[in-house]
């Protein structure tokens, strides 16, 4: 994500939609489905299930993307897993291939077995550093917050990597001007290596919003999101 830009050369700022997360730090593909996949085979060792998959829609997904499955028997359905974290990827550029994740389990060698498995577009997290990001805005006359000037926004901040302290505070202002915006309150704070306070909602009815992290300290990353309603 970009630093923020208050040039008129710079790229359109982005409108917030009720609803509609926006992105003030880090991204989201929306775009691009997730991937779907057959599953073939399961297998288990040392608690590390092991599927054999045939991708049918999306791309190859990383390791760490969170993949859920249904439809296997094997063991009662002991593969059948919801949002599981994703510890290896092994597919080839036809979709053939394996995938696997955590799952406490007796060995089992690779046993022929039918279900599907669906893998979400990951959040993409960017690093975190005492840069302004850059901001969002609120048509006056955008239809999807009932044409109310007071706006209910939430803002909140999921870390990949926790840096050792940072403050990520949410500004706003009427103007795209980096003198006029203030801040409205702490989205998010680390201290210590550990996330002290996280999630922030207000009332308020400015034109621009954006996050500003402060006292960053050790290596971080994170994405940032702000919701309307």
């Amino acid at each position: 994500m970009p630093a923020f830009n208050a040039s008129p050369f710079g790229p359109a700022v982005p409108y917030l939609y009720a609803g509609v997360p926006a992105y003030l730090f880090g991204s989201w593909e929306q775009d691009r489905s997730p991937t779907q996949m057959y599953v073939t085979s399961v297998a288990v060792s040392s608690d590390v299930a092991t599927l054999g998959v045939t991708i049918h829609g999306g791309s190859i997904p990383a390791a760490g993307s969170l993949i859920s499955v249904q439809g296997t028997v094997t063991n009662g359905g002991a593969f059948n897993v919801t949002a599981q974290a994703l510890t290896a990827v092994d597919i080839a550029s036809n979709g053939v291939g394996s995938v696997s994740f955590a799952l406490t389990a007796a060995d089992l060698a690779t046993t022929p077995d039918a279900g599907a498995a669906i893998v979400p577009q990951p959040e993409i997290p960017e690093a975190l550093s005492s840069t302004t990001g850059p901001s969002v805005a609120v048509a006056m006359a955008n239809s999807s917050f009932g044409g109310d000037l007071d706006r209910t926004l939430t803002a909140v901040c999921e870390f990949t990597t926790l840096p050792t302290t940072a403050t990520i505070s949410l500004q706003g202002s009427m103007f795209l001007d980096p003198a006029q915006f203030v801040t409205l309150g702490t989205i998010a704070t680390v201290a210590n290596g550990a996330v002290t306070a996280n999630g922030l909602t207000v009332t308020e009815k400015w034109l621009f919003y954006r996050a500003l992290p402060s006292g960053v300290t050790g290596a971080g990353e994170f994405t940032c999101k702000i919701t309307g309603a």
